[in-house]
């Protein structure tokens, strides 16, 4: 590890790499963190399990995204907005409900390095009942990227759901859209639904209106495709297994 003591740009932050050493950003491979520990036996595997845990207990309000990847924190207080845990090596049988549900990770190609599993539906659960809205045979490759703040959904999915919420949509100043929702679907009974093989996590609505901090809420989904971030994981309970190349799944225990 390093520390940086100095810098040009105030939204630098650091970042811990838990994935392949083939995505590592230098033009060498060098030993993880977690190959680091493994060596010196304090872990038994490649392998983390990450819980987010629920929006809604936020210490204070998130703040809108100045890009689609990170969360700007304008003072210190702030970076206290939520608390979750990194257990490295195993798991926590008290984090979820159910049993975890493995899939393999799906190669970029011939290599291993993106921690990605294939996607294979998504439905809208309310008191009405479940309406899905991705077709029968419907697959795509996702990544689980606890680095991004929203998830991906397809443009056909997206507009379906943008006429159930009433999204507005909105430019933003990097030039992009940013996509609002009344914040009062906090409080509302109902689910999106994003279904695996063998096992479906429910996102509450509750977990997909994110406070900007000036009376607006950005929507937890926006159309585009490739991952699935924070507002997906935050009801997931997420195995890492990178030594098996597998990703386990269930439903968190808030």
């Amino acid at each position: 590890m390093g520390l940086a003591v100095g810098g040009t740009d105030s939204d630098t932050f650091g970042i811990m790499g838990l994935g392949f050493d083939t995505l590592e950003a230098t033009s060498s491979v060098y030993p993880s963190i977690m190959d680091d520990m493994v060596s010196q036996g304090l872990i038994g595997s490649l392998s983390y399990s990450l819980w987010l845990d629920d929006l809604r207990k936020s210490k204070c309000p998130l703040l809108l995204p100045i890009s689609s990847l990170i969360w700007h924190f304008p003072d210190e207080k702030s970076t206290e907005a939520s608390t979750g845990t990194i257990l490295f090596g195993g798991y926590d049988t008290t984090k979820f409900s159910g049993s975890l549900t493995t899939l393999p990770i799906v190669p970029n190609g011939a290599v291993y390095n993106l921690l990605q599993v294939d996607w294979s539906s998504l439905s809208l659960t309310d008191q009405s009942g479940t309406t899905k809205y991705t077709a029968d045979g419907f697959s795509e490759t996702v990544i689980l990227d606890s680095g991004t703040t929203v998830s991906k959904v397809p443009s056909d999915v997206f507009a379906s759901l943008s006429q159930y919420f009433n999204l507005q949509a909105q430019s933003e100043s990097d030039g992009s859209t940013g996509y609002y929702v009344d914040c009062n679907i906090a409080s509302s009974q109902g689910s999106i639904d994003f279904g695996f093989s063998g096992v479906t996590i429910q996102v509450p609505f509750s977990e997909l209106a994110l406070s900007t901090g000036s009376g607006s809420c950005l929507f937890g989904l926006q159309p585009g495709d490739g991952i699935l971030g924070d507002t997906f994981l935050r009801s997931a309970y997420v195995l890492y297994d990178l030594g098996n190349k597998q990703i386990s799944l269930a439903q968190t225990v808030f």
